[in-house]
């Protein structure tokens, strides 16, 4: 499921998620998490309908789920030690369900990407793995989810043409009855010239993580890996 970039602002969005308690759902809770992916901002606090549930929060880093009540409510994020609002978007979520939220893009032109996440276990001896393009200075790509040692070469693209501010489907891969390791590549479109290689990563069945390419402050490009399902 591709999910793509909302431009910041106060229009209600129904999505499938929320935190405080009145809106368009019908009861219930559900769970959310927000991700810093801005690269020139500064540590945020994450606030919904003005009570601070995150704190401090980094270039990179994601808070855990949170617990909240399925209806419309207004997400904040406020630089740490300001009073200074930067993102203020209204959103509901309904009961049961699982989302993420990027800060992403420079400080110049702030958007949040809302994605919905999985859940729910994968098949017998499985994994799932999803790709997010949230480095604003990098072109579409292409992702390469192979066992480790394996050249990509020669081989067709889990994902093609992934651009900015888009998110690929679940790509379901089998993770046989012990942990595995696979390498994921985020290429130029088209070509097998890697923008980023996460080296090694092991995964074993049932799990499910989101891998997020990012702008690397010290230059070039780096990913980070969120745990959707463990």
């Amino acid at each position: 499921m591709a999910s793509g970039f909302l431009r910041l602002g106060t229009g209600l969005v129904c999505l499938g998620l929320m935190w405080g308690a009145m809106g368009c759902g019908s009861g219930g809770n559900a769970q959310v998490r927000v991700m810093h992916a801005s690269p020139d901002e500064p540590e945020v606090n994450v606030l919904v309908d003005n009570n601070t549930v995150a704190s401090n929060l980094a270039y990179g880093a994601a808070t855990g789920y949170i617990t909240v009540s399925s209806g419309s409510h207004t997400l904040q994020i406020e630089p740490t030690g300001t009073t200074s609002t930067i993102v203020s978007t209204s959103l509901s979520f309904a009961s049961n369900s699982t989302s993420t939220i990027l800060m992403a893009n420079y400080a110049s032109s702030l958007q949040t990407l809302v994605l919905t996440d999985n859940n729910t276990a994968p098949s017998t001896n499985d994994f799932e793995v999803r790709l997010v393009n949230a480095a604003p200075s990098l072109q579409p790509v292409d992702g390469y989810i192979v066992p480790n040692g394996t050249s990509i070469t020669g081989m067709t693209p889990a994902v093609k043409a992934l651009a900015f501010g888009s998110a690929s489907s679940y790509v379901s891969l089998n993770a046989g009855t012990t942990t595995t390791q696979y390498v994921v590549y985020f290429t130029q479109a088209g070509t097998t010239s890697a923008y980023i290689n996460t080296g090694a990563m092991t995964f074993s069945a049932g799990q499910i993580r989101t891998i997020v390419a990012l702008n690397d402050p010290a230059g070039g490009y780096t990913s980070v890996t969120l745990h959707d399902l463990d």
